[in-house]
């Protein structure tokens, strides 16, 4: 796959945005990136929009890590936009059977 490809799947699907020319992830990228769920996400992040500012709890950090680094064993690469690129295939094939 190219980087292109890739990148304008992403985008088309939400996952992606570029921002002043710089990749920025959706909060579902983060989940997926995380190997949790989104409800899961949601639950420790804390998003301060008058200071635009965001924190995570511990527990969170831990489970992103952790399951960032199984994803990383899995697909054998250390480029989480391929990483995010493969599951999130996989997760919209997921959403189209149910």
């Amino acid at each position: 796959m190219d980087r292109q490809t890739r990148d304008a799947w992403l985008i088309d699907h939400d996952y992606l945005t570029i921002y002043q020319g710089r990749d920025c992830l959706s909060l579902d990228a983060f989940a997926i990136l995380g190997n949790i769920s989104p409800e899961r996400f949601r639950q420790g992040f804390h998003y301060y929009p008058a200071t635009n500012e965001f924190e995570m709890d511990d527990d969170l950090k831990q489970d992103i890590m952790r399951g960032a680094q199984e994803l990383m064993a899995k697909h054998d690469t250390t480029n989480m936009l391929d990483i995010l690129y493969l599951e999130a295939q996989q997760h919209e094939a997921d959403k189209e059977k149910l």
